[in-house]
């Protein structure tokens, strides 16, 4: 049976929330009927424990406040790729978190105990575990011992240790709190459904499940129909704290299970407009400041930021993507080709990387300079089909060992160079040596709003200036959702791209007039043409996301385990199974975002004014 909480309205007011927690328990902890959206609070004597309204309310509330702190004060350690920390560490970590929570009131102790009350045992509970077991009161601890602890596990760690200290007195109205205000905003969805499975196994249904399409043929106008069954009660905590980046985070550390997350994350977005209240008062508070502390892209930070996604594993990015190893948005057929069903990925993306070659015009006498090189498939191309020379750009250390090791194999070392270096580094030539023509291919997105401007600034200085031409591809942000964008933090940007920005058309444009002028002199990089290939995307996703997921137990685990061996670390099962799905979420979050429209991809050439080649094929 479907529970239907009554629904907020809205974003709940203090007031409104003040009220709903002081008509849930009386005095005495016994439950009072009320018209609220939280969730029943179960009587005093489930609780173990006698509630004063007063005082325990607003420590409910203070503990509330205190799990944020808990998380923004120590980082996540989900950001981290896995490793090692001692118990030393993980000990300061403890007292960290006790600093934060507030002493416990001691309340009035009875004359004897309450009829068939028992006195309780100290709790112990392991993260991950739902269920707490009891210490022996006469136990001795165990005398502490060196021991290594994942990074992957230390978040939850933390909050299970807040479990464990509220205990009976706030654990209760806290998980009650959260999953009420959750609920009661997932309930205004309106297009599509959404079903929920609690730990309990009690049912709720958002939405019109009658209104989601059951056909099984997907397209652009397929109604989305979603499920997720809560695994563990601190996924409600975490996302009424954290909002989409607690779900992530509960996603990835196995608290919650979706059998398909690309259909509930299109249900979220279809239903924007009635879930624009859905950001709570703290998750708002702890995007900000996390978006406050976000590092810029200076020269150390953007070459940290690469490693952070590409130095991981070869063989990694081999198992899911295909045999050109090309990592951005190819083009496909047309559905109304005949041919289109029967395309392979690596026919889309030979298309895609032709397109560049088109569009530069690039010639046997050119010298290409390309800016971020990925594993070679477009300078191996480009020499391939013209003759032409290129020197290519990258901060990888990774990608630059297996592109050498590709384009010697392509027998091309002789016409295709690749240096281990920042844009911003390279020595601009003399105007004779100046490049012809400049490609970078999705790696403007790692530029970083701050340096737009001086990235086409670099451009405008290395392109030779009287026939230069420039093709760029970048996944780009709508203008109507960018405000919001910049001002939060977001998945992508704390744990898959860290320091990562997605400009939009507008600002592209403007970065390129800005850069390539001067207050003396006008612009100097004349925009050709704009083509967005977005929605290609997604389809793409959906293959590397079901490669990877195929590939994983027999290639990508080995590989990876052998590589953090290999570093003197050690990735444990939990390490390995949180990057599984840190990586799956990944997949199916761009995928919807590109199925959407959401998200954009384009491809921008650029010429100067002398570039007449750019007229070629024009009858005159």
């Amino acid at each position: 049976m479907a529970k239907t909480p009554t629904p907020l309205g809205g974003k709940p007011s203090k007031k409104s929330t003040r009220t709903a927690l002081c008509n849930t328990l009386s005095p005495t902890g016994d439950l009072i009927q009320s018209e609220t959206p939280f969730r029943r609070v179960h009587s005093s004597a489930e609780n173990g424990g006698r509630w004063h309204s007063g005082c325990e309310v607003a420590r409910a509330v203070w503990l509330s406040i205190s799990v944020l702190r808990c998380f923004l004060r120590k980082g996540d350690s989900l950001r981290s790729s896995p490793t090692a920390i001692s118990v030393q560490q993980h000990s300061s970590e403890r007292d960290a978190l006790e600093e934060t929570l507030p002493a416990r009131p001691r309340l009035p102790k009875p004359q004897g105990s309450p009829p068939g009350r028992r006195q309780r045992a100290p709790m112990l509970r392991r993260p991950g575990s739902a269920v707490a077991t009891p210490r022996p009161a006469d136990s001795e601890p165990s005398p502490q011992k060196p021991f290594t602890m994942s990074l992957a596990g230390l978040v939850p760690k933390r909050v299970w240790a807040l479990a464990d200290y509220a205990g009976s007195y706030a654990w209760l109205p806290i998980l009650s709190i959260s999953r009420g205000t959750i609920l009661a905003i997932l309930k205004q969805i309106q297009i599509g459904s959404l079903q929920i499975v609690d730990t309990d196994g009690s049912l709720t249904i958002c939405g019109s499940p009658q209104r989601a399409d059951a056909d099984g043929e997907k397209s652009v106008y397929t109604i989305p129909h979603a499920e997720f069954r809560v695994l563990n009660d601190l996924f409600w905590v975490r996302l009424l704290l954290f909002a989409d980046m607690g779900f992530a985070e509960s996603y990835m550390l196995g608290e919650v299970a979706c059998p398909d997350i690309t259909a509930f994350f299109k249900v979220f977005i279809v239903n924007r407009p009635y879930l624009s209240n859905g950001t709570t008062f703290l998750s708002s508070i702890s995007g900000k400041i996390a978006s406050f502390v976000r590092s810029t892209n200076t020269l150390t930070n953007a070459r940290l930021n690469i490693s952070a996604h590409y130095d991981i594993s070869n063989d990694m990015f081999a198992a899911f993507l295909s045999p050109d190893m090309t990592y951005s948005c190819p083009i496909w057929l047309p559905k109304s080709d005949s041919m289109a069903s029967q395309e392979t990925l690596e026919q889309a993306q030979y298309r895609k990387l032709c397109r560049f070659v088109t569009n530069a015009k690039i010639r046997a006498t050119d010298h290409v300079l390309e800016i971020g090189t990925g594993w070679g498939s477009f300078a191996i191309l480009a020499v391939e089909k013209t003759g032409c020379r290129v020197t290519s750009l990258t901060l990888s250390a990774e990608q630059k060992r297996l592109a050498e090791d590709r384009i010697r194999q392509a027998g091309f070392q002789d016409r295709i160079q690749v240096l281990l270096c920042d844009y911003r580094s390279l020595p601009v030539p003399r105007e004779q040596a100046k490049y012809d023509k400049i490609v970078s291919i999705e790696m403007l997105e790692a530029v970083g709003a701050e340096y737009l401007e001086t990235y086409f600034r670099c451009i405008d200085q290395l392109l030779k200036s009287d026939t230069g031409v420039a093709v760029f591809q970048c996944i780009t942000m709508p203008e109507s959702r960018y405000e919001v964008y910049s001002r939060s933090d977001d998945f992508i940007r704390r744990y898959i791209f860290p320091g990562g920005h997605l400009p939009t058309i507008t600002q592209l444009l403007e970065a390129i007039r800005a850069g390539s002028s001067t207050k003396t002199t006008p612009p100097r990089l004349i925009p050709e043409s704009v083509e967005n290939i977005g929605p290609h995307y997604a389809k793409t996703l959906r293959l590397w996301r079901q490669s990877f997921m195929q590939s994983f137990n027999g290639r990508i685990k080995p590989a990876l385990v052998r590589e953090h061996a290999e570093k003197g670390t050690r990735m444990g099962e939990e390490d390995v199974e949180l990057f599984k799905r840190k990586w799956e979420y990944y997949f199916s979050y761009c995928e919807a975002g590109f199925a959407t429209k959401t998200l954009g991809d384009v491809i921008l050439t650029v010429g100067r004014e002398g570039a007449v080649e750019m007229m070629e094929d024009v009858p005159l």
